[in-house]
Order: C-alpha cells, then structure tokens, then sequence
C-alpha cells in the first residue's frame, strides 16, 4: 500500500488459456501478475498506445452493466427486458461467463437459431453448453461475439469473440457460457465475466482505502494474447435479427379429450 495515497495496485494479465485453431489461436503467452508500486508502462509496453477504458465499483462492489449484447458484428441482439439491469463481478475464479436465468435462456434460443446443425446438436446444463462435434465443425459460430457496454454515459464498447468462451474437448465442443444461481437474488440479478473473458485483456486494479466509503477502479486494455477481433470500440452495436436466421423445427403437442372426466383438448405447436 502506498502509505501517502492510501491506495494499492496490482495488474493481471490472465494470457492465452486454450489453442483455438479454428480461430487461428495459438498460445504462446504467459500469466503475468504485479503487485504494488511501480512502473507498469514498463512492463507492458502498450498500455498508454492501446484503447482503453476504466470502470469504477458500485456500492455493491460490482460494476455496471448498461447493455449486453450477442451476435455477428452487422447484427445484435441484446439481453434483457424493458426495464432490467444488471451488475457483474469480474472474477478469475469463474472460468467462463455466468448469466442471469432469464438472460441465459435467452443466450440458449439465439444459439438455437444460428444453424440446423447448432441447433439439432446442441445441449445445454448448469454448467456449460455442447455440441457433439469439435469446434472447428462449427465454423458459422466464430463470427459471433458478445458486446459490453459498462457505462450508460460513455459510448465505449467491449467486443469479446464468442470463441473465447469455447474449447474443443474429446471430439467435443464445449462453450462455457452458464447460468447462475436463480434463488440468490444478488447473485441471480448479477453478471460474472470470468477468466475467460479477462483473458483478452490486461486489467489494472486500484483499491483505495483512505476513507470508509471508496471508489475501486479497473482499467482495461486489450492484452496481445486475445482471440483474434477483441476490441475496445466507440462504435455502437448494429441491433438486427438476421444473424439468428435459422428456425427451429416445430413440435406439435397434443391432449387427448375424455369426455368421461370432462378434460380439455389442448393442441399446441411448439417452436420459436
């Protein structure tokens, strides 16, 4: 802690977590973490060159969500309903990105709605999604991205490939995107950008302890080991439908009537 400003710094460079051949991603890099004082131009040399942007805690020690959006660059839709909001956590310890329910269900049919062979193969849990295929058998996915805009008054937004969140496993394709506790209301209405996410990024982290009441802020630049399309961006997402194109195949679902037990036939055609 620097005993004159009362403020502690430390940085985290997470690196390149997994080869992504299907996204021309190679590891090469490592893990770098600083703590304390110092000259951290130094040790990363383009952190005053690249674009770059910083967030500040809220009350709850969180960070703002003023938009989500997920989609191809020239199509996105965004998250949530009229009138919700949403904070995040951005934790090293959360390996993918954790959803809200209702936003999760809502990443699940756009998913759905990209490709017969998405859809027809994928399966979802409380802990990832996947398709029974290796990921490079799903070239229509690494177009997508998911766009984050942190604060309502700046036009600044986080552009993450959705190919960040994915990994090829044994003849498999797992996309670690998952939703989150639904009975815990703070954790339910929140966010949590985990270390895959924070991968395509340096984050400088300033804590300040010189009153009981502070502001903690996060800077953020992109890290040179990102998934090739990681940007921090003044351009606004393009809002449209047609990157989710692909629909579903519908299901007919039948009741049968017993007139003996006065019951109801219900006919109903399931797809969206």
């Amino acid at each position: 802690m620097n005993s004159t400003t009362k403020k502690v710094q430390w940085s985290i460079e997470v690196g390149c977590l997994a080869n992504r051949t299907y996204v021309n991603q190679t590891c090469s890099a490592m893990s770098n973490v600083y703590v304390g004082d110092g000259n951290y131009s130094a040790a990363y040399p383009n952190m005053s060159t690249s674009d770059s942007y910083t967030l500040y805690t809220t009350e709850n020690n969180n960070y703002n969500i003023a938009g989500l959006w997920f989609g191809t660059p020239d199509s996105m839709t965004e998250f949530g309903y009229s009138g919700s909001s949403l904070e995040c956590d951005i934790a090293t310890n959360f390996r993918g990105l954790g959803l809200p329910w209702y936003e999760w269900n809502q990443f699940v049919s756009l998913l759905h709605k990209i490709s017969a062979s998405v859809s027809q193969g994928l399966e979802c849990s409380e802990n990832s999604c996947m398709l029974p295929q290796s990921c490079e058998s799903y070239p229509e996915l690494w177009s997508f991205q998911f766009t984050t805009r942190f604060d309502i008054a700046t036009d600044t937004y986080f552009n993450v490939p959705f190919a960040a969140f994915s990994v090829t496993g044994t003849d498999q394709c797992e996309i670690f995107v998952q939703p989150l506790i639904a009975d815990n209301y703070q954790l339910a209405e929140n966010a949590v950008f985990g270390s895959m996410w924070l991968s395509n990024f340096v984050a400088y982290f300033e804590y300040d302890f010189s009153g009981i009441s502070n502001t903690d802020s996060l800077m953020l630049f992109v890290s040179e080991s990102a998934v090739n399309g990681t940007s921090i961006s003044k351009v606004a997402p393009v809002n449209g439908t047609t990157s989710f194109s692909y629909t579903v195949e519908s299901q007919i679902i039948s009741v049968s009537v017993n007139s003996t037990n006065m019951a109801a036939s219900i006919n109903a055609e399931l797809g969206y």
